[in-house]
C-alpha cells in the first residue's frame, strides 16, 4: 500500500477515487483551452500588427500639374514700327511675365503674325513688348509661350533662330 505524503480525512477517502477520475479527465481536457487560449493570442498579435481601418482610408493621390499651355494676354493697342514696340492691352487677363516670349494672331489666323518679348509693365493694364520679327497690327490677338512650349526657339518664317552671342572672356582691349 502506498502511504500518503499527507493525511487524508476519513469522510473523504470514499470519495477519493472518484475525485481522483475527474482530475484526470481534467487532465485530458485542458489541451482543449490552451489551444483556444494559444489561438487567441496569435488572433489577437495578429489584429495589432495589420493596418486596421488604414486600408479603407487611404489618402487619393494629388493630382498631376496639367502640362502648360499658351495663355492668352491681351490685344494690341498701338504699334510703333520706328521704335520697334508695341503696347499690349491686357485687361483683366493675367500681365506676361518680363522677358516672357509672346504671339501675336491676326483676328481669324492659326500662324502667328509677329513674335514680340514683354519688356515693362508701365500703368496697368498696359505692357509694352519689344517686337522680336514680323509685323504686328493693331487688335491682333496677343498669347504668352511658356519657356516649356518653345521646342528650338522657332521664329515666324519656320526658321531657327541663331542662338544668343556669347559675352568675350578676353581681357578689355584684347579683342
Amino acid at each position: 500500500m502506498v502511504r500518503a505524503l499527507w493525511p487524508i480525512p476519513k469522510a473523504s477517502q470514499k470519495h477519493f477515487p472518484e475525485f481522483a477520475m475527474v482530475k484526470r479527465r481534467a487532465a485530458v481536457h485542458t489541451m482543449q483551452p490552451m489551444r483556444s487560449r494559444a489561438l487567441l493570442c496569435a488572433l489577437l498579435l495578429c489584429s495589432l500588427g495589420s493596418p486596421g481601418c488604414a486600408l479603407w482610408h487611404r489618402k487619393p493621390k494629388p493630382p498631376k500639374p496639367a502640362p502648360p499651355s499658351a495663355l492668352a494676354v491681351g490685344t494690341v493697342t498701338l504699334v510703333n514700327e520706328e521704335g520697334k514696340f508695341v503696347l499690349v492691352d491686357n485687361g483683366a487677363l493675367p500681365v506676361p511675365p518680363v522677358g516672357g516670349v509672346l504671339k501675336c494672331y491676326a483676328a481669324a489666323a492659326t500662324e502667328p503674325s509677329a513674335e514680340l518679348v514683354a519688356t515693362d509693365v508701365r500703368k496697368r493694364p498696359f505692357t509694352i513688348a519689344d517686337i522680336r520679327e514680323g509685323a504686328p497690327h493693331k487688335g491682333d490677338r496677343v498669347v504668352y509661350i511658356p519657356p516649356e512650349l518653345q521646342h528650338g526657339k522657332k521664329t515666324v518664317t519656320g526658321q531657327v533662330a541663331a542662338p544668343p552671342p556669347q559675352p568675350s572672356t578676353a581681357a578689355p582691349g584684347f579683342q
